[in-house]
This record gives C-alpha cells, sequence and structure tokens, in this order.
C-alpha cells in the first residue's frame, strides 16, 4: 500500500480543516478514519502528536482570547487521565477499542444530529470528573481540542 502515507496526510489535513473551521472535531474525524488505515494503536499517538502541533497554532492564533481560568480544571484532570489511557490502550484487544470508539463516534453524530442539549453542571468538581474520564474514551490530543473550545473564544 505505496500510497498510505498520503492517505494519512490526507485525514490529518481534513481533520486540522474541521479543527480549525469549528474549534474542535480534529480527534473526532482522524478517529474516526485513521485506525482503518494505520491501526489503533499507531492512530492513537498520531492524532495526539498532530494535535499538539495543530492546537500550538491555533493557540498562537487566538492567545489573545485564551481564558486560562475556565480551564485549568479539566487541563489538572486530563493530564492525570492521559497516562491511564495510553497504558490501557498498550492492553486492550483492537476490536473492542475500535468499537467503543465507533460507539462514542456514533453516539456523538446522532446527539448531534437530533439537536439535544446536556444539562449544565455546576460547582468545579465536573472539570475533573470530565477532564479524567473522558481520556480513557477519546484519544490524548482530543483534550487540546476541547481546551480551545472551552478557554479560547473565537474571533
Amino acid at each position: 500500500m505505496a500510497n498510505y502515507p498520503y492517505i494519512v496526510a490526507a485525514i490529518l489535513f481534513l481533520a486540522a480543516f474541521t479543527q480549525s473551521l469549528s474549534g474542535f472535531g480534529l480527534a473526532l474525524v482522524s478517529m474516526a478514519l485513521l485506525p482503518y488505515v494505520v491501526g489503533i494503536q499507531m492512530a492513537t499517538p498520531l492524532v495526539a502528536v498532530a494535535a499538539v502541533a495543530i492546537e500550538m497554532v491555533l493557540l498562537l492564533r487566538y492567545r489573545q482570547a485564551l481564558n486560562v481560568h475556565a480551564i485549568w480544571r479539566i487541563v489538572l484532570a486530563s493530564v492525570v487521565g492521559i497516562p491511564f489511557g495510553i497504558t490501557w490502550l498498550r492492553y486492550l484487544d483492537e476490536r473492542i477499542v475500535l468499537i467503543v470508539l465507533g460507539v462514542v463516534i456514533a453516539g456523538y453524530a446522532l446527539y448531534a444530529l437530533l439537536g439535544l442539549r446536556l444539562p449544565s453542571v455546576q460547582g468545579p468538581l465536573w472539570a475533573y470528573l470530565v477532564g479524567w474520564g473522558v481520556q480513557h474514551i477519546r484519544t490524548a490530543g482530543d483534550c487540546l481540542c476541547r481546551l480551545q473550545s472551552l478557554g479560547a473564544k473565537r474571533i
């Protein structure tokens, strides 16, 4: 499969384009497609590295709008949760991880399609729980996607 580096680059470009337009979606788009090209064990760190690079560029562009006070709890919880997610990825069966990933993506797509709203949560404890728990489902790179959408306002 000689074209697979081009396919990976095209998927990452599409994911970065989605991220720059909407403020989220890099991990959602790339993790929906990349595991079928390079496998889940390679796709996860690839998306994490790409997300860091892309988010740094976007962070530089929108740095004046970053609200650190709004995101510090989720950052702290994510930093603690990411190593656990990466460790679990090494030991879980790839087929199971892909099924869970498919269910999460399909559930999110259905949620967005139906225009449902989650109840608002009060109190800082939720930021720790979300930052910790979501990292086990999403990729490590998606943490940075959420940081931008939670802490930075588009100008």
